[in-house]
């Protein structure tokens, strides 16, 4: 997406100039709130291409660089994809002469080989969702979505969330639903009123998941690593505090104040004289860095990227 500076809020009284169509498609273009400007066009090639090259992405399928996704989403393939439920049946059915078209017959069989064998692997359910996409919703804040009360049905009966979301409206469920992690009315919001405009694409790869036996849903297996330790988090870091506090989350943690019987207090800058600091050294509370966390994590067998 094209990001328009700040400082052109009142678009009409400056002299840019906008894109009046999508290039790729030629599909009407919206400004977002942000300042992007986003193709409103689902069948855009570019949006495609970025949908299929984020699922390839995030089951580290080696190989699958720009070039073949570009010809797995173009003519080159017997199969056009529009869709990750199309990806899912190609594999489902055996299809290969799609990957070899795509890659050439010695990368396409790996490719295919490497797509079919993670399709097969158990995986959860905020990792399943983030194989679609959404912008600005990462896997690691999606996992805010194990403990909601509506969610952790999924692993029962993914198609009662599924028809849910499908009768109800954005508004309604970000009102209606706790989400770990994400507290924004308007947040959540988003997540929901994409996940409405992606829904038919979630129910038709759920639908082909169980008929070829992929996607086994499966609950975070290591969901009590962090059982046990609490942890407070001050001052800017690198990383995104709201990823670090929803990891803590989906592993067992808590995420609270700082009060005697906290485990950790997490800030970046050693020197920090932040109220927060102060208390937590008069409680004899531990102090650590961001990186320390994630070295604690990674003892801890959780090897979550953070960006």
């Amino acid at each position: 997406m094209i990001k328009i500076p700040d400082v052109y809020k009142d678009y009409s009284k400056q002299n840019i100039n906008l894109p009046s169509e999508c290039p790729v498609c030629h599909g009407n273009l919206e400004i977002l709130p942000n300042g992007f400007v986003k193709c409103v066009n689902p069948e855009c090639t570019q949006k495609i291409i970025h949908k299929v090259a984020n699922l390839f992405s995030s089951l580290n399928i080696y190989g699958s660089g720009d070039v073949f996704i570009q010809n797995m989403v173009g003519q080159k393939c017997d199969n056009k994809i529009s869709s990750i439920a199309d990806v899912v049946s190609i594999c489902g059915e055996g299809n290969i002469g799609a990957f070899i078209s795509a890659a050439g017959d010695a990368n396409g069989r790996k490719i295919f080989a490497a797509t079919v064998n993670a399709a097969k692997m158990p995986i959860t359910m905020s990792k399943f969702i983030s194989l679609f996409d959404f912008d600005g919703f990462s896997e690691t804040r999606l996992s805010g979505l194990e403990v909601s009360p509506l969610f952790s049905k999924w692993y029962d009966d993914p198609y009662f969330i599924i028809d849910y979301i499908e009768t109800s409206s954005a508004e309604t469920l970000a009102s209606e639903l706790s989400i770990d992690g994400i507290s924004s009315y308007d947040v959540k919001m988003n997540l929901f009123f994409q996940m409405i405009q992606i829904l038919p694409d979630i129910k038709d790869t759920v639908r082909l998941a169980k008929k070829y036996g992929y996607f086994t849903f499966e609950k975070p297996a290591s969901s009590t690593k962090l059982s046990g330790l609490s942890f407070c988090f001050t001052g800017a870091m690198q990383y995104k505090r709201e990823d670090l506090e929803n990891t803590v989350r989906t592993y067992g943690g808590k995420v609270k104040g700082v009060s005697k019987g906290l485990s950790y207090l997490v800030q970046a800058d050693e020197n920090s004289t932040s109220t927060k600091s102060k208390k937590a050294k008069e409680l004899g509370i531990n102090i650590i860095s961001p990186e320390s966390l994630i070295a604690l994590m990674k003892s801890n067998g959780i090897n979550t990227t953070f960006g």
